[in-house]
């Protein structure tokens, strides 16, 4: 007969299992180019930081995801044909293979603003944000509900963003109507 002892181990060895089987990846996202098209399993990016990035293509594409489903719309599967020379968000997970590759939006091809810096504040009523940049200048650009945002917990729409005065940011963004409008945003020195 088994003790209570053996009992709660067992139930937290189920609860463990069950867990893991279910657990759903975050999927987490990077911006740059395309530098060739997706070939042998893989798409290779010149990424926004200046370095360059190859990721494997996802093996089994129906894995559970944390994908919120607004982001994930205006994607397409990593393996579908993107111009060369296009600017993408490729969005990602990790396994056990490293970073895995499914799904990408294209951008086109520009022109982009690059921005890096920190942020002094951010208006989440008026979708303002404000940054300092590294040469010292303050640049105000507007975070719209389609601009995708990566965070620690994954990507969110830029209406769920939540900065914070101090963090350091890397975005992509375009002039839209007078205005830059991100399009992209990610904490400056993630992977």
């Amino acid at each position: 007969m088994l003790n209570r002892k053996k009992i709660a181990c067992l139930i937290a060895l189920f609860v463990g299992c069950y867990g893991t089987a279910n657990a759903q990846s975050v999927v987490h996202a990077v911006g740059g180019t395309i530098t060739g098209s997706p070939s042998a399993g893989a798409i290779t990016l010149n990424l926004d930081d200046g370095t360059s990035g190859s990721f494997n293509f996802l093996a089994t594409p129906d894995a559970k995801l944390t994908f919120p489903e607004d982001v994930r719309a205006e994607t397409a599967p990593p393996d579908k044909p993107v111009a060369n020379g296009s600017h993408v968000i490729l969005y990602y997970i990790w396994n056990s293979d490293g970073k895995a590759a499914v799904a990408v939006q294209s951008l086109g091809s520009g022109p982009f603003e690059k921005v890096t810096g920190t942020i002094l504040k951010f208006d989440k009523h008026a979708h303002d944000l404000t940054l300092r940049t590294a040469d010292g200048k303050t640049e105000n650009i507007l975070v719209a509900s389609k601009t995708v945002v990566d965070t620690v917990d994954g990507v969110e729409e830029g209406a769920q963003y939540r900065a914070e005065k101090g963090d350091h940011v890397r975005l992509l963004a375009e002039s839209k109507n007078g205005n830059v409008e991100a399009l992209f945003i990610r904490p400056e020195g993630d992977d």
